[in-house]
């Protein structure tokens, strides 16, 4: 009886949340939310927040142990995501000082544009509707920010001028379909008027009333961990992160000898990079190729389960996520559709220098972590779910979507797959990097390091370049304990399985491990960690 009632709490909170948040509708793959954007400005800030008082206030009629399956995790963790929405809401507050205009209708154009659910004159006719409402959102924006953060706001106004890219496509693509060209055009004209007219507005108004300070305070930042559910507060995080890049940079000057002689980290690094494509479409071309050898690897080993109906398709990174996306990212599949279509985005670099980054060995190692095993796969697993709360908690349970594909990276060369010096070099310079992004993320928010200290802590330790470097901790400064989350969440699961391999001997299975953990779908750490101990009968 409860459990019913339970999923009637469940599905008002996501038909409420999506008509709040449409494009989140079409990220699930629930297509009557593609033509709208958002309302916007402080009634859609004050309607989310009232729908998270409410949804915590309903949870009061199941106590803890009244449901039964997977809703008796559930409960605890819808708890847990409205218990966050309400502390960024009320404290964090990023909506007063970053303009979200511009990421929220691109993010909206773009999952229209990649999603191929439907005939592409279609979504057209959905993005031309969304086009449609932009100057309104736009506007209703503005009146919430009243404490812009500098770094944010310089950032908002890149992606801006990086969207009129994205609309020359939208333009190029509507022109093969007559019955609709010129209600995208005009749409597409309307969008740009107010585009320039955001663009202008927050350069000449808003960033010269800009703050440089952007950091959480130490007490905001433990109190942050704390609520995640992470066992550790700020100065152990850091002691942590340091931990790992000492351990990594004498294991990395090891390798750089066996591999070539007298050589530095550094000289062993540079040719390595140098062995890469020629051109941005081969490398194109090389990511296609190695999704294609490490999911044939996984099916050999039996390693972990393969879910059903996924598919990975490999294309290029679009203009207006550029500067936010240095490398490579992942867009998950829809829940709501049958197949669990993921998509692997690689940025084009700005100089052929910038090849080096898709060097061979780097995208062998990356398609470990943005495919198979790593976020494909387990995001491929989530989507098919019976709960909609896991996927609702996705972008919250960072420590373990995180620490799950960059856990992949080192298990994956101990299974056998590319493991030779040069990979595991590669390796070892990601590994400093996640360790370097702990020490990063946790002084950036306490005020204990600034932005061009972070770059230059970044360049020394994680081996990035200028231009690499700038795009990650200008990320990190918008993302508060996310950053982390690579390093840390694979520390957890590194740690559970020792104890439990510790505890199961001969009986413990690699493969029963990782399904247990992938059937879980996204959960925060503290409740991954019990439920897997119940699944295999191991307590702490």
């Amino acid at each position: 009886m409860l459990d019913s009632q339970f999923d009637k709490v469940v599905q008002e909170f996501l038909t409420r949340s999506l008509e709040i948040n449409p494009v989140a509708g079409t990220y699930l793959g629930l297509h009557e939310y593609d033509d709208s954007l958002p309302k916007g400005g402080r009634e859609w800030i004050e309607a989310n927040l009232k729908l998270a008082q409410e949804v915590k206030e309903a949870l009061k009629d199941f106590p803890p142990g009244s449901l039964t399956g997977y809703r008796r995790v559930d409960r605890e963790l819808l708890e847990w995501v409205v218990d966050l929405s309400i502390f960024e809401h009320q404290k964090i507050r990023m909506w007063e000082k970053y303009s979200p205009s511009v990421d929220v209708l691109g993010g909206s154009i773009y999952l229209l544009m990649v999603r191929d659910f439907a005939p592409l004159e279609a979504r057209l006719k959905s993005i031309a509707s969304r086009l449609e409402q932009f100057p309104e959102f736009e506007k209703r924006n503005r009146e919430l920010l009243k404490d812009p953060v500098r770094v944010w706001n310089s950032i908002a106004l890149q992606s801006g001028y990086g969207m009129h890219q994205l609309l020359d496509i939208l333009e190029e693509q509507a022109s093969n379909y007559p019955s609709i060209r010129e209600e995208v055009r005009a749409s597409i004209s309307t969008t740009r008027e107010a585009l320039n007219d955001h663009l202008k507005w927050l350069e000449t108004e808003v960033l010269p009333r800009s703050k440089d300070e952007f950091h959480l305070g130490k007490p905001l930042f433990n109190e942050l961990l704390k609520l995640r559910g992470i066992p550790y507060d700020a100065d152990e995080l850091v002691e942590i992160g340091y931990s790992y890049l000492e351990r990594y940079k004498e294991e990395l000057k090891e390798l750089a000898h066996e591999i070539m002689e007298g050589a530095s980290p550094d000289e062993v690094l540079e040719i390595i990079k140098e062995r890469r494509p020629k051109t941005f479409e081969e490398a194109l071309n090389h990511y296609r190729k190695s999704v294609e050898s490490v999911k044939a690897f996984l099916r050999e080993k039996e390693i972990v389960s393969l879910p059903p109906n996924e598919e990975l398709e490999v294309v290029e990174t679009p203009p207006f996520l550029r500067n936010l996306i240095p490398i490579a990212a992942y867009l998950a599949p829809a829940k709501y559709e049958e197949v669990k279509k993921g998509v692997y985005m690689v940025t084009r670099p700005q100089s052929d220098e910038g090849l080096q980054e898709h060097c061979y060995t780097c995208i062998e190692n990356v398609t470990v972590h943005e495919g198979y095993p790593g976020h494909h796969l387990h995001l491929s697993w989530l989507m098919s779910h019976p709960s909609v709360v896991r996927v609702l908690a996705l972008e919250k349970a960072t420590e373990f979507v995180e620490g799950w594909a960059f856990y992949c990276e080192e298990m994956m060369k101990d299974q056998g797959y590319m493991d030779d010096p040069e990979h595991r070099f590669m390796m070892l310079v990601d590994l400093l990097w996640r360790a370097a992004r702990i020490v990063v993320d946790v002084k950036l928010q306490t005020g204990e390091m600034g932005i061009k200290e972070a770059i230059d802590f970044m360049k020394k330790n994680a081996f990035l370049s200028e231009e690499a470097a700038t795009a990650e901790v200008l990320r990190y400064t918008m993302s508060p304990s996310q950053p982390l989350s690579y390093m840390l969440g694979k520390h957890l699961i590194m740690k559970l399985r020792k104890e439990l391999e510790e505890a199961l001997g001969g009986r413990f299975s690699l493969k029963a491990f990782h399904d247990a953990l992938m059937e879980e779908g996204a959960l925060p750490w503290f409740l991954m960690e019990r439920v897997v101990r119940e699944k295999i009968g191991v307590s702490p």
